[in-house]
């Protein structure tokens, strides 16, 4: 019962390759948007499928082994933390993403 939306959302980031990458590396990093949505999306909007395949790896790839650090630095107890904040650390993280985004555009 979602198809308004998601053509709305398809509307709003055809052509734009930054978009589209912004959405797969916050996806794979956080699942915000579900992954399997972002995956839809870049097939209807034509999307790059070697950059979607680059960037879909190297997003999952950070996430898992930062995990994988977190969790040797710190123990099982960071999986309290995380589970707990995943919001919080999913803002700081699209607000850095973000940040970077506007100031590549920027120069």
């Amino acid at each position: 019962h979602k198809l308004d939306a998601f053509e709305a959302l398809s509307a709003q980031v055809a052509g734009s390759t930054w978009l589209i990458l912004l959405l797969l590396v916050t996806s794979g990093l956080s699942h915000l948007p579900p992954m399997k949505v972002v995956t839809i999306l870049s097939g209807v909007v034509g999307f790059s499928l070697p950059l979607f395949i680059l960037s879909a790896v190297v997003a999952r790839g950070a996430r898992f082994y930062a995990l994988a650090w977190l969790l040797r630095r710190y123990g099982t107890p960071i999986l309290d933390f995380i589970e707990r904040r995943m919001m919080l650390v999913v803002g700081v993280l699209l607000v850095l993403i973000l940040m970077i985004y506007f100031l590549v555009k920027m120069l």
